[in-house]
């Protein structure tokens, strides 16, 4: 057993144990934020170690030209929906013929006989992948988004309760100071939709010029993250919303920003 996995598995539960203890004490709010921030730097190790790997294996690793001979097709017990997994079989250069698995996705990326590039280490072929951005980096996409997420989580609950402590009310030194800050906040407001709408634009586009799915909604959760990113900056600026209303955008961008950047690349 991987000493570092036993150690990943003893750090999220204590993540968990101590945001109930601390939620049970100090109010749910700090348990969220304790356990969620706790969760996260767990996250990140784990996430630094499996990137870590991955790329000292590529350091070390070769390519060659394999075939896919073939799909496997394993049915989800509760959605009923299919997942393919592609069979690539590859040489190396003495002659050996090795079979790999590649991850699997709900439709079929390539036709049987397509040529697809293969990674893999002289010195353990059969450990091979498929040379694409799911199969050599999708693991370490996956576990950043969960880290994101969770961290996002622990800011917004320990900034809440933090900022809670304190006077939240924002003095106003000047009239003209006000009003600069609200009209700044209305044109980045007007901004964030812009730019959440042109990603519905991009994304017919996208789809009448490829022909498939998987970009184009890629491409509109990148809008709607970048959006969000905007109007997150609009709620900092104006002088009157509080803690919630000025993190609730920043944690919706983080979401859909690497959910779409995900869907692009893995398209």
């Amino acid at each position: 057993v991987n000493i570092c996995s036993v150690f990943i598995c003893l750090f999220v539960l204590f993540g968990i144990l101590t945001g109930l203890i601390v939620g049970k004490f100090k109010g749910l709010e700090w348990g969220m934020g304790i356990g969620g921030f706790i969760l996260s730097i767990g996250g990140l190790i784990l996430t630094i170690q499996i990137g870590i790997n991955r790329y000292n294996e590529l350091k070390d690793a070769v390519t060659a030209k394999g075939i896919l001979i073939d799909y496997t097709e394993e049915r989800e017990v509760k959605s009923h929906r299919i997942n393919y997994s592609p069979l690539v079989r590859f040489s190396t250069p003495d002659g050996k013929k090795y079979t790999i698995r590649g991850l699997g996705s709900n439709r079929k990326k390539w036709q049987i006989h397509d040529a697809i590039d293969v990674t893999y280490k002289p010195s353990d072929p059969n450990q091979g992948f498929i040379t694409d951005f799911q199969n050599t980096w999708g693991l370490t996409w996956a576990l950043s988004l969960i880290t994101l997420f969770l961290l996002s989580i622990g800011i917004f609950f320990i900034g809440g309760k933090i900022r809670g402590t304190k006077d939240d009310t924002i003095k106003i030194q000047t009239i003209l100071a006000s009003y600069t800050r609200i009209t700044m906040e209305r044109h980045f407001t007007k901004s964030g939709n812009i730019v959440m709408l042109s990603s519905f634009v991009l994304f017919f586009i996208f789809f009448f010029i490829s022909g498939t799915i998987v970009k184009p909604i890629g491409t509109v959760f990148i809008g709607i993250g970048l959006g969000s990113f905007i109007l997150g900056i609009g709620q900092w600026l104006s002088p009157v919303n509080d803690w919630e209303l000025r993190t609730i955008p920043f944690v919706i961008g983080v979401f859909f920003f690497m959910i779409g950047l995900g869907a692009v690349l893995l398209g």
